[in-house]
């Protein structure tokens, strides 16, 4: 039948051909996996995206209920074909929606699938077959593994973190102190090479407690928990400016900073992330020379751009995505303190704000720092 207005009327042999024709070519074309199995359960009609699915083409009036090579409840135990849904479906005349089952391909892959098989009917209400959807769950459920597992994990770095503030700190603090307390009251009793090896202890332990505390730092400030508030950015940077006034002082340098938007952010995020930047810049600066940062704003319809840039000792180009990386280094620590966290932190907290940050650098020119994030983030 065809509907025209409200009136019906039948249709011709070779209009039913062509509809029939139409139907069979757009189910083909759907990604989803579709077929059909007649009242007898062998499988009558089936698309492209079945034929994926299963890894094989099935045998049309020899298979039955289902196509797959082999079929699987959830649990992983096997299920025989005639209790697989399109099977109960059939049976029983009824629907069955929302058992997921898993389909085994020939190459022995397995595929997370959620079956949709209903009965269909011809016009005098007798069941002539059933048709089913596979809807295919792998990506979905492998995603929600992965986000299981990331919670798991940050729960351990959690307890690690907070085993890393109690338990190995305090025995680092008693190394350090006993090595210095040696090293003030019996150096004299000691010959070089055991004052140098007491020296090394002493260092060691103190490199150790820093990146302890750095590490602590690189856990706790990209916590998904994190609040986002209405952050004023120029009262960042003065806070900084305040916190690094000794350094500033004792290597003159000099800071310009644009008029910086408020945003909506985490506000010891965003501090971490600017002291990192400013922190580094004074600490890479050339010897005999002035350190002078400039920040600069600018915003687009998309974003808003924040660049941190100085005239230090720069490094290469090529080395630009690698010192966002967790514990590396371009300079030597017996040149420059610092454990090869500050950057990657400055990495984790531009994308826990859904933007981004690169360095463009020329050794010995200096480097700027590119700080991206959405303008969604702009406080109205």
């Amino acid at each position: 039948m065809v509907t025209t207005g409200f009136l019906t009327a039948p249709l011709s042999p070779v209009e039913a051909n062509e509809d029939e024709d139409y139907y069979r070519k757009m189910i083909q074309n759907i990604p989803a996996a579709v077929y059909t199995c007649d009242n007898l359960g062998y499988i009558k009609y089936y698309n492209k995206a079945t034929v994926n699915l299963w890894g094989r083409e099935p045998e049309i009036g020899k298979d039955l209920w289902c196509g797959s090579w082999k079929l699987y409840n959830p649990d992983g135990t096997e299920m025989m074909l005639d209790n697989c849904p399109m099977a109960v479906t059939l049976k029983e005349k009824r629907a069955v929606l929302g058992e997921e089952i898993i389909v085994e391909r020939p190459d022995g892959e397995r595929r997370d699938v959620l079956p949709h098989p209903e009965p269909i009917y011809n016009a005098a209400g007798k069941m002539i077959g059933a048709m089913n959807m596979l809807v295919d769950v792998t990506e979905n459920k492998r995603m929600q593994e992965a986000n299981r597992m990331l919670k798991l994990y940050n729960e351990q770095l959690q307890q690690f973190a907070f085993a890393a503030s109690h338990d190995l700190q305090e025995p680092l603090r008693k190394i350090n102190t006993y090595a210095s307390l040696l090293c003030e009251k019996k150096s004299a009793e000691l010959d070089e090479k055991s004052q140098r090896s007491l020296f090394k202890i002493a260092e060691s332990a103190k490199r150790m407690t820093s990146l302890i505390s750095d590490l602590l730092a690189y856990t706790r400030e990209t916590e998904i928990e994190a609040h986002f508030v209405k952050t004023d950015l120029n009262e960042i940077i003065e806070n900084i400016k305040s916190d690094v006034e000794l350094l500033i002082t004792e290597k003159k340098a000099q800071i310009y900073c644009d008029i910086l938007p408020v945003i909506n952010a985490v506000p010891p995020q965003m501090n971490r992330l600017f002291y990192n930047l400013i922190n580094n810049s004074l600490k890479f600066s050339k010897k005999d020379t002035t350190p002078v940062i400039t920040i600069n704003f600018r915003k687009s319809p998309s974003f808003i751009e924040i660049f941190v840039t100085d005239n230090g000792i720069g490094f290469e180009q090529a080395h630009a995505e690698k010192i966002f990386t967790l514990f590396q280094r371009l300079n030597g620590k017996q040149s420059y303190e610092g454990n090869g966290i500050g950057l990657s932190l400055c990495k984790k907290i531009a994308e826990r704000h859904k933007g981004d940050i690169f360095a463009i650098a020329e050794e010995n020119k200096g480097a700027s720092f590119h700080i991206k994030l959405p303008a969604s983030l702009l406080a109205e």
